[in-house]
């Protein structure tokens, strides 16, 4: 019989550095101003605008988590080994995950020295979630980057 089990956690590895709010409303009035455009008035003092973080409310740190039994034995003429497994990944991406549940029994009989006979079954369930990252105009991973910081995260 043997055991196995694992658990961890998993974070985005690097973000991607973006203006904070004042920073924003600054060098966008200077855009404006720059192509011969009113500024916008609601950033005429760029000092006082908020900073919302839209990575923070995006990203998470979550736990993966392995576990595997299994077990084996036989005789001169037959063998057998049966595992269970479970792996379960929270995504780094709040509303993402990963289940799957798996099982696998191989069995062999020698009939003679020179005929086996055997069989293999395995068995797999997974559930996801998954999240659109990739889409140029619906990803989230895009919306992020083009998102304002001055806009509120939650109304």
């Amino acid at each position: 019989m043997s055991v196995d089990a694992y658990a961890g956690t998993q974070s985005a590895s690097k973000r991607i550095s973006l203006l904070n709010g004042p920073q924003f409303a600054k060098l966008a009035n200077e855009n404006l101003s720059n192509a011969g455009y009113l500024t916008n008035p609601a950033w005429d003092n760029p000092e006082s605008q908020p900073t919302y973080n839209w990575q923070d409310a995006v990203f998470q740190t979550s736990a993966v988590q392995n576990y595997n039994v299994s077990m084996s034995g036989g005789g001169e003429k037959s063998r057998t080994f049966f595992s269970l497994g479970y792996f379960k990944q929270g995504g780094i991406i709040i509303g993402s995950d990963y289940d799957r549940y798996t099982a696998r029994l191989n069995t062999d009989y020698n009939i003679s020295k020179k005929i086996v006979v055997g069989a293999t079954i395995s068995l797999a369930r997974e559930q996801k979630e998954s999240i659109t990252t990739d889409h140029s105009f619906g990803g989230i991973l895009t919306n992020v980057a083009e998102l304002q910081p001055t806009s509120p995260i939650y109304n």
